[in-house]
């Protein structure tokens, strides 16, 4: 288990942003919409879920968005 961290996990549009951030939240995963021009430049619409925890607490996210069927494209600590 690495430290904590920031850990992002870019949406492909606003609307899945909010169900992730929803569906995290109910699993006790505290998750947060975030919107970055750098973001919408480089990875589609701009949108993206901050993680801030462990990278236990990131994969598990990320099993929890995919079991829940919202795709995603993920990216960690921070953008480039």
């Amino acid at each position: 288990m690495k430290g904590n961290g920031e850990r992002y996990i870019l949406m492909s549009s606003i609307t899945y942003a909010i169900k992730a951030q929803k569906l995290l939240r109910q699993h006790g995963i505290r998750a947060f919409v975030i919107r970055d021009h750098e973001i919408n430049n480089d990875y589609g619409c701009g949108y993206a879920i901050k993680i801030d925890g462990t990278d236990d607490t990131f994969y598990a996210a990320q099993r929890i968005l995919r079991a829940g069927n919202i795709k995603f494209r993920e990216k960690e600590d921070g953008f480039e």
